[in-house]
């Protein structure tokens, strides 16, 4: 496996005469210009894997898909999803651009956004072995981009100035400013760059190089999120400005994930950012757990003072931002708001009694089954306009992996599992009343790998289970994810092969594997 001192190339080799070309060039001219690595001389230069321009992808999975055999469908899928990721990759000159969409019309998603490239390499480098030199060639290539973009002045301000530009959400797919208007900053960006560079670098053979890669990749997105925690932004679903709970709690991950990383390195460090680390990290854990819990509901409340235009305080960005901070192979202990939080679970739940309700397509679901899910109750985007919404593949998929990561929380607790009756509306589902079962005014006590406890965690991934049976029903037939699907007629609708979707599918799949291993 290539060290990662390949990140750090200085010379980009461009074929051919294209804006594409002409970017870069000026991209590396930068990368001298700031003294990058200036001894490092490796290029991974891969080609696009697939090719969506002139249909081949389609046609070849066209009427595959199997809409009656859950398990034969996800063998399909999870190969078909990685290939189409892998498809929305673009990889010259040893950069990797993570397209959101090949959509460039009614909606043009075809630039690259901060936050989606960071989650996407999160779940791409889950198959790194899987596809060796070719994943360390797009993971590489995530980092000189990283490292690129840093370094474009855009509408959000320049580089020199402290990083102010670093709040911005997207960017041209030939690495140019994006000048246009748009909801900025977007403060959730900087942070997940962080984690997904992190992760990278503590998974790969870094050599001698780490110091430099930490002090000029990470430093700078980190020095962003120590200055402006407490600053308004723009929220994930890029719509309101405030305070967000995603935004929060991805922040407070970074932090916690860079004092981690340095500690187990031993890499050389200012005893005033160290200092820096350890205030921001105890402050912002208490602005989280002061902030977004509704005591009086007893849910997470995405955006606080959004609550006149979203009454129901309902938003699966809430549960999207659970899952990341308490990733199924890191231990975050210290952290708020696990997967099985009293308040979080909650949430969850109403959604999904919300959304049963709001889209049509629900209708005809079983009581206790899973449902398609969409952002939250109030949302009016249909994908290219305003109107009415729909559910997204991703916020659906995004149930499962729930209910999936909790059946492994509870196995790995090794404890009973105790249900408080004041806030047990999602556990209605799963629990049916046995001897085993104890059950006094304030709780309901499940013993540990008693029957009941073990018939519960089936319950619990069965439900998962029926989220990913409701994506079956509505992928294309060559298995396409967009964005949204329409909530009347379950047809595919927005942006196009959404590399979000397919992402959180994946993810979802990781969690069950590993749920379905210890039942």
């Amino acid at each position: 496996m290539q060290s990662v001192i390949g990140v750090f190339a200085v010379v980009l080799v461009l074929v051919g005469v294209c804006d594409w070309g002409r970017s870069l060039v000026v991209a590396a001219a930068a990368c001298g210009k700031y003294g990058l690595f200036q001894d490092a001389c490796f290029v991974h230069d891969e080609s696009v894997t697939l090719d969506y321009s002139d249909g081949l992808l389609d046609q070849q999975y066209a009427a595959l898909v199997n809409r009656t055999d859950l398990e034969a469908w996800f063998e399909q899928e999870v190969q078909w999803a990685k290939e189409r990721i892998q498809a929305n990759i673009i990889v010259q000159a040893g950069v990797s651009v993570v397209v959101a969409s090949p959509s460039k019309v009614a909606p043009d998603y075809y630039y690259q956004w901060v936050r989606d490239s960071a989650m996407t390499m999160l779940t791409f480098n889950d198959w790194r072995d899987e596809l060796g030199d070719t994943a360390m060639g797009v993971l590489e290539g995530y980092l000189r981009n990283v490292y690129l973009l840093q370094r474009v002045d855009n509408l959000s301000g320049d580089f020199a100035d402290n990083g102010a530009n670093l709040g911005e959400p997207k960017f041209l797919v030939d690495n140019s400013p994006f000048n246009e208007p748009w909801g900025r900053p977007q403060n959730d960006g900087p942070p997940l760059r962080l984690i997904s560079s992190l992760k990278i670098l503590n998974d790969t053979e870094y050599g001698g190089a780490l110091q430099q890669a930490f002090d000029t990749i990470c430093l700078p997105d980190l020095n962003f999120v120590l200055d402006h925690w407490q600053d308004e932004h723009f929220d994930l679903w890029e719509e309101v400005r405030g305070q967000h709970f995603f935004t929060s709690m991805v922040q407070l991950y970074s932090i916690d994930k860079t004092i981690r990383f340095l500690q187990e390195t031993e890499l050389q460090t200012a005893d005033a950012l160290k200092l820096q680390l350890q205030t921001v990290r105890n402050n912002l854990q208490q602005f989280v757990g002061a902030q977004f819990a509704s005591i009086r509901e007893g849910i997470v409340v995405e955006t606080p003072s959004n609550l006149g235009d979203r009454p129901s305080g309902l938003d699966i960005a809430v549960v999207l931002a659970s899952l990341l901070v308490h990733p199924i192979d890191e231990s975050t202990d210290g952290l708020p708001f696990d997967i099985d939080a009293r308040e979080l679970l909650e949430t969850f739940h109403r959604l999904v009694q919300e959304m049963r309700d709001l889209y049509p397509i629900n209708a005809g679901l079983h009581d206790l089954s899973g449902v398609a899910l969409g952002r939250y109750p109030e949302d009016v985007y249909d994908g290219v306009g305003i109107s009415e919404a729909n559910p997204w593949f991703l916020c659906t998929a995004v149930g499962a992996n729930l209910m999936y990561r909790l059946v492994t929380l509870y196995d790995d607790k090794k404890s009973d599992l105790v249900i408080p009756l004041n806030n047990s509306g999602i556990w209605q589902r799963f629990v049916a009343l046995d001897t085993e079962i104890r059950v006094s005014h304030k709780e309901v006590v499940i013993p540990y790998h008693s029957q009941a406890f073990n018939k519960t965690l089936g319950n619990i991934f069965n439900f998962g289970d029926s989220f990913l049976s409701v994506i079956q029903s509505h992928v294309s037939d060559d298995g396409e994810m967009s964005e949204q699907f329409n909530k009347y007629t379950g047809y595919l609708t927005g942006a196009s092969h959404l590399t979000w979707s397919y992402c959180e599918f994946l993810n979802a799949i990781k969690a069950r594997d590993a749920a379905k291993s210890i039942l």
